[in-house]
């Protein structure tokens, strides 16, 4: 399920507000000019925009909520969110993160330059529960093979190069990583401070005549000899960083793919395009290319069926539980979106093959301007299709579904409170930290300490937390920053009823 900062607790309609607030520059204090703020949830139709003064100030017109996130963007800078509660006496101060960028030239092995090439950050992240490589930033070479990566975090990547849509692109230069590796190496890892420009990082790429992988595709049995072309492709299942390597199936059914490096990859093929639809013949086996050629494979395909998938929402109180928006999100090709019905029953409709990441949300309704309240609010702890418990990792299909789809809601929220204090013993007002569990973030899990360097949080379910210093929101997804804070505090329990609040000490090297 994908973290997302649209906050789901709701308690009611109250009279239109505005918020004021400074948006100020975190490393100097300086107050930024220009910056946008708006809301997640708009008022009415288009959510307003507003800008800030020469004194970095703003009025922002706010939704009748009694919590929402507060978003503020401007170019150079981090993008940040902070939650907002309604009757929050203070003004709203929110720091920017100055952005770290960095920029080099692709070329090719002769030093020319590579024009339109893809160029990529990466670092690794926590997705849906694994620590995966994952691309950060992108971006794309001019004529010049110049590149810039902007909007990064402080922190160590690595800089990978790819085709992308490069049309001077030999097909024997693979993805390399900075300086020229076919696979990350720690020491060549790029390490950036907030608001430095690392130049420099450039990369000479070296063809590479790698692996030949060959078969044949094999018709479903029965099937009559088709007319259509197969399209052959060998993809790696590296999340975020996929490299693709084509081919094109003849008439008796033969394939050859060239210049495959080492890996572990899904060889597919469809008789039409990807992904397929309905009818389409399709089939895909895993795949491991060592140094030595892939022969004589047999890719058999089978005709691609659309399915129904009926589930049910449930809440942990019983009763009927709100209505709920599920959304299916495909790895590659449309998702599928439903609003379930007053007795809790919804239909995924026309599921094709592939996997599928899932997001559940209250669906509310806004009635002139304003949201609807609902008498029952529920937050999703647990989705389970047959047997399987999917709601995090996602679920794949590839024919009749193994059962039903239950998801359960829970309604009973237990608030999180605490002091944070500096490493001198006073309050860490305007500090930001964030809320795990099992090593990844919760949901709605960021909060900005007050003044006094109070601060809240709220949980769904009991179980066991740990609350990690962060230097900008994004911080609660990335594997290695999680890894290297999850012990400046202590872990702690949340159960049923009143928690005792928590006394939290910064690190020093967490001053702000």
């Amino acid at each position: 399920m994908r973290y997302c900062f649209l906050l789901l607790i709701f308690s009611g309609v109250v009279a239109g507000q505005t918020v004021d607030g400074d948006v100020v520059n975190a490393a100097t204090g300086a107050p930024i000019v220009g910056a946008h703020v708006f809301t997640n949830v708009g008022t009415a139709g288009q959510p307003p925009i507003v800008t800030t003064d020469a004194a970095g100030h703003f009025r922002l017109p706010v939704p009748a909520l009694t919590q929402f996130s507060v978003q503020v963007v401007q170019a150079g800078f981090l993008r940040e969110a902070v939650q907002y509660k309604r009757g929050q006496a203070a003004a709203l101060r929110t720091a920017l993160t100055p952005e770290a960028v960095i920029s080099g030239r692709i070329e090719d092995e002769d030093g020319y330059p590579v024009e339109h090439a893809q160029v990529a950050a990466v670092r690794y992240r926590i997705v849906n529960g694994e620590r995966k490589l994952w691309a950060l930033a992108w971006a794309q070479t001019d004529d010049l093979g110049q590149y810039r990566l902007i909007n990064l975090v402080a922190g160590r990547y690595w800089v990978r190069a790819s085709s992308g849509d490069a049309g001077n692109w030999d097909r024997r230069y693979v993805a390399e990583y900075f300086p020229g590796t076919l696979q990350p190496d720690d020491t060549n890892r790029v390490e950036i401070e907030a608001g430095q420009e690392h130049g420099g990082v450039d990369i000479r790429l070296t063809k590479y005549e790698g692996v030949t992988v060959s078969g044949r595709v094999e018709m479903p049995a029965g099937a009559a000899a088709s007319p259509r072309m197969f399209n052959v492709r060998v993809q790696t299942e590296l999340a975020g960083l996929p490299d693709i390597f084509f081919g094109l199936a003849q008439r008796d059914g033969s394939f050859i793919i060239r210049h495959v490096p080492p890996g572990d990859y899904i060889l597919r093929t469809t008789s039409g395009n990807y992904p397929p639809k309905a009818g389409d013949l399709l089939g895909e086996q895993k795949l491991q290319v060592a140094e030595a050629d892939v022969t004589s494979i047999v890719l058999a395909t089978h005709e691609v069926q659309a399915v129904d998938l009926a589930g049910t929402v449930v809440t942990d109180s019983g009763g009927n539980p709100p209505p709920m928006r599920i959304g299916l999100r495909a790895m590659s090709g449309p998702g599928v979106s439903v609003r379930s019905n007053e007795d809790g029953s919804f239909v995924l409709k026309d599921l094709l093959p592939g996997h599928y990441d899932m997001q559940v949300m209250q669906d509310l309704r806004v009635v002139n301007g304003t949201v609807e309240p609902s008498s029952i609010h529920g937050f999703p702890v647990s989705a389970r299709l047959g047997e399987k418990e999917v709601l995090q990792n996602g679920f794949d299909v590839d024919g009749p579904p193994a059962g039903s789809l239950r998801i359960t809601l829970s309604t009973r929220l237990i608030p999180i409170s605490g002091k944070l204090l500096d490493a001198s013993g006073s309050p860490a007002s305007e500090a930001l930290l964030g809320l795990i569990s099992k090593g990844q973030a919760v949901d709605q899990g960021v909060a900005i300490a007050d003044a006094d360097g109070s601060f809240h949080f709220a949980v769904w379910q009991p179980g066991d937390y740990r609350i990690i210093p962060l230097r900008y929101s994004g911080d609660v997804g990335d594997a290695e920053y999680l890894e290297k804070h999850e012990n400046d505090f202590p872990p702690f329990k949340a159960v049923d009823g009143t928690n005792p609040p928590l006394m939290l000490r910064l690190p020093a090297q967490q001053a702000r």
